[in-house]
């Protein structure tokens, strides 16, 4: 499974979300993050997503967002993707009228696009962002209650906040599409790849965080000495074994 495959969601043709993997929500406006949410049937962007929710074949995925897009050169063309900057699980109960879009276990995690991007552009944060995610949401809570702006915008804010150099880099790629046609910072309801789950895409960013650590200071290895050969040398008690005592005729039963 390729890493960029999880959270970078294609748009496909005239940048439209028609994916039975992903879809946009039309017109929501996320005012707390602790959820549940309700959405229309309507707002379901994608046609072949809705008819599977429809038919409760789908009942359980990811909602993430606020999203910003980037582009990506693929084979001999730029493609454009939408990435969340949040996401979480999630389970969709169906009534007549809506869509109520419920909270599963776990809480809220920053998309691992973000680490991503700090790697590439060799940024890093006054905190780890593993331990502040927590804190953002609150924070843009409260900055939400006391400004007139939206939650989305809240949450962007306090990331710029704390890593300042990402809002540059967020403001380039906004100004490279802004010819596409997308709400302000949309939201999106998604499913993993097939066979996949985020925390395959975490284990893998985890073995690639580890190579890159063994090659700047391989003698730094930790807990890997665990794994080390231990020298013939080493002196180790030598136990004599006892001989072989064959079975009588009731322990063979």
């Amino acid at each position: 499974m390729s890493q960029d495959n999880f959270f970078s969601l294609p748009l496909g043709i005239q940048n439209q979300s028609n994916s039975d993997r992903w879809t946009l929500i039309d017109q929501f406006t996320i005012e707390d993050m602790a959820g549940p949410w309700e959405i229309s049937y309507e707002s379901v962007t994608s046609k072949p997503l809705l008819e599977a929710i429809s038919s409760r074949n789908i009942i359980e995925g990811y909602l993430g967002g606020p999203c910003w897009i980037n582009s990506k050169r693929d084979k001999n063309s730029l493609a454009k993707y939408l990435n969340p900057l949040f996401y979480r699980s999630v389970q969709l109960e169906l009534d007549e009228e809506c869509i109520r879009i419920v909270p599963s276990e776990g809480s809220w995690d920053l998309s691992p696009k973000i680490y991503e991007i700090l790697s590439e552009n060799e940024i890093e944060s006054e905190k780890p962002l593993e331990d502040t995610t927590h804190e953002i949401i609150e924070k843009a809570h409260v900055l939400f209650d006391k400004d007139e702006q939206n939650l989305s915008q809240c949450l962007l804010n306090e990331i710029f906040n704390l890593i300042p150099e990402l809002e540059k880099i967020f403001t380039e790629t906004s100004i490279k599409n802004e010819n596409l046609k997308f709400g302000n910072h949309p939201w999106t309801f998604f499913l993993p790849p097939t066979s996949s789950t985020p925390y395959t895409y975490h284990i893998l960013q985890d073995y690639s965080e580890l190579e890159k650590q063994l090659r700047d200071k391989p003698s730094v290895i930790g807990g890997l000495k665990l794994l080390e050969y231990w020298p013939s040398s080493q002196n180790l008690n030598k136990s004599e074994l006892l001989p072989i005592v064959p079975l009588n005729d009731s322990q063979k039963m």
